[in-house]
């Protein structure tokens, strides 16, 4: 039989089949034909199950894609612990200042700066450990200090409120993504908030490196932070006259030209208004405050455009920042503020301990009867940058002198950090070592600003009263002697000037706030300066 015989003789008792069974079961009626519609609906039924499927599989790949790319998580820091012998000692300086009744103690709030927070362990000296980090936020709480958000200090410097004592102001340069990932959850875990000071036209680049606006958006509606300016595109060194300068103190050249004062001012506003811009574009409050980069207008960078770009700073911000290692002045309030205003850089190695010093040796002082060599031994030129050359053997013993081998006049400031703020004070002392030649003073009034300070140089036969212009406002011969007793009243309205019993001079001020500094002049530097012993403060 061939193969289609057999396949016939198949179809045909199947056939049979069919048919006995219907006449067996005749209940379940013909039999039902599947037909192509029946076939085609199935097919795209299952078809539109798999690319649902597959869609499915690859939004979740993309929305997973997106998170880590653009959000990313954050990740909790084991909760530092320390010896209680510093636990007592923090606790008990919050118990202190709680106790302390003196007018203007720890008044004024301290500002510190951080750049970024990372577990690598070949991150540089501006790169610290998220443990640390959590340490010295730990500090701070035990050792009661309150932060305030950027509106709140923005408030403070404006003069529309009081923050409490021991308050603190935490920032980060630059807008980088470690502040998302490590710093907020140890932020949260203590109650603070921080400031973040960005580069906007870094802001969703390089990453993971800086932040991105989504992680920004993020952080500022969680009300833990503030964000402000670092500038938009001017975080770079450029040279000016073979000298590598930040950009902001230096006038560019380009295709062999150098801008001009003109085209150096338009680059800064350009830029102020491009940052300005991508606040407003990601829903950010426009920012009030401003950080320079590479603290550029500092004491050893003087030029026209520091002036000019200092400033376009001062006509857009409530305030800006520089950076220092040393001791930094507490914010003063608006019209006696430093500019720019100091803040204290922590560095990578820097322990909580460490800090905690350098925050307690900042905290502004009371007016109160002191022996001002005994309370504090900083001294600090008047740029405030570099501790002045006082002779530490013989302040050990009272005496203020100068060691300084080359320099024939120089002056250092008293505790600058700390009582910026000072009025109603009587300063006394004793100049002693007049020599020939020789004089040396008091400055008072001084971190008021440049127009309120009053210096009196004392000779051995000749009392002098200047403006911070150096000009003359007052002068007076005196008996001929290497010693002379001075005493210096400081108020709001006034500063009076006694010199061996005598009123020199009575000079009027707007607002009269500062501290004081000594001053010493010598015509050659073999000579050894003059010094002052007996210095005294008394409240008035």
């Amino acid at each position: 039989m061939t193969l289609l015989e057999r396949h016939r003789a198949a179809t045909a008792q199947a056939h049979i089949t069919r048919s006995r069974g219907a006449a067996l079961m005749p209940e379940l009626g013909p039999p039902t034909r599947r037909g192509h519609v029946g076939h085609r609906f199935t097919a795209l039924i299952v078809r539109v199950l798999a690319i649902g499927v597959v869609v499915s599989l690859v939004a979740s790949a993309v929305g997973i894609w997106w998170w880590q790319k653009y959000i990313g998580f954050r990740e909790d820091t084991a909760a530092p612990t320390f010896t209680s012998e510093d636990t007592a000692l923090y606790a008990g300086w919050a118990a202190e200042n709680t106790g302390r009744l003196g007018a203007g103690f720890g008044a004024a709030p301290l500002v510190l700066t951080y750049h970024d927070i990372s577990t690598d362990p070949d991150a540089g000296e501006y790169v610290i450990t998220p443990e640390a980090f959590a340490a010295q936020m730990k500090m701070l709480h035990t050792a009661g200090y309150r932060t305030l958000t950027g509106k709140q200090y923005v408030d403070y410097l404006l003069g529309a409120s009081t923050p409490p004592k021991q308050s603190v102001v935490i920032t980060f340069d630059d807008g980088t993504s470690g502040l998302y990932k490590y710093a907020d959850t140890i932020l949260d875990d203590y109650g603070f908030s921080a400031v973040s000071f960005l580069i906007t036209s870094s802001v969703s680049t390089r990453q993971p490196y800086y932040l991105t606006w989504q992680q920004i958006n993020r952080m500022h509606d969680s009300g833990r932070w503030s964000f402000q300016s670092h500038t938009d595109d001017l975080h770079y060194r450029t040279t000016e006259n073979g000298q590598l300068l930040p950009t902001m103190a230096a006038h560019e050249t380009v295709n062999g030209q150098v801008e001009d004062d003109a085209q150096f001012r338009e680059r800064m506003l350009l830029d102020v208004e491009a940052s300005e811009r991508k606040f407003a574009a990601h829903d950010l409050p426009a920012p009030q405050l401003f950080s320079y980069p590479f603290s550029a207008p500092s004491s050893r960078i003087s030029n026209s455009a520091v002036e000019i770009s200092s400033q376009v700073i001062r006509d857009h911000y409530a305030a800006a920042f520089t950076n220092q290692s040393h001791a930094i002045a507490p914010a003063p309030v608006s019209a006696e503020q430093v500019t720019p205003l100091e803040r204290l850089e922590i560095k990578r190695g820097d322990t909580e301990r460490q800090l905690f010093d350098r925050m307690r040796g900042a905290q502004t002082l009371p007016v109160t009867a002191m022996d001002p060599v005994a309370v504090d031994s900083s001294w600090l030129e008047p740029g405030r940058y570099f501790r002045g050359p006082i002779d530490d053997g013989e302040l050990a013993s009272g005496i203020v002198r100068f060691d300084a081998d080359t320099l024939t006049y120089t002056e250092a400031l008293w505790a600058a950090q700390r009582t910026d703020q000072w009025t109603n004070y009587t300063l006394t002392g004793t100049a002693v070592d007049i020599r020939r030649g020789m004089s040396t003073g008091l400055r008072v009034r001084t971190g008021s600003g440049t127009d309120q300070s009053v210096r009196l140089m004392v000779s051995r036969d000749r009392a002098t009263v200047t403006d911070s212009a150096n000009r003359t406002l007052a002068g007076t011969v005196l008996r001929d002697s290497a010693t002379h007793r001075v005493k210096v009243t400081v108020s709001p309205q006034e500063t009076r000037i006694w010199v061996d019993g005598a009123v020199v001079a009575t000079v009027p001020s707007r607002d009269g706030r500062g501290g004081f500094s000594v001053i010493g002049s010598r015509t050659a530097a073999a000579q050894p300066f003059p010094a002052w012993t007996d210095l005294q403060i008394e409240p008035r």
